[in-house]
């Protein structure tokens, strides 16, 4: 809990090896370290920072859009499949918008 590391998980976003608008939109948004997910079809993020006050508990899911943030709780399987070359990076700021 004290880490602060988050961890960004954006289901069924990767067709033909292609994040899809809405998850580009977001690895755009807070540019931190990116990877394929196990199956392929996703991808996660990891980033440092706070989640904003108004999130409780561990984090926030949205089944529409397939998006889980989590800041503790959870576990990420990790593959080693970049999407890109990033750092994990502090994003406080953009998770705020």
């Amino acid at each position: 809990r004290q880490d602060n590391y988050i961890g960004i998980d954006i289901d069924k976003c990767v067709v033909a090896g292609k994040t899809n608008t809405f998850a580009t939109e977001i690895i755009d948004t807070v540019d931190s370290y990116t990877e394929f997910s196990p199956s392929g079809k996703g991808i996660h993020i990891i980033i440092k920072g706070n989640l904003p006050q108004s999130v409780l508990g561990t984090g926030r899911k949205n089944t529409k859009h397939g998006l889980e943030i989590y800041s503790y709780g959870r576990f990420f399987t990790f593959t080693g499949n970049r999407e890109n070359s990033n750092n994990v990076y502090d994003c406080t700021d953009e998770l705020a918008e």
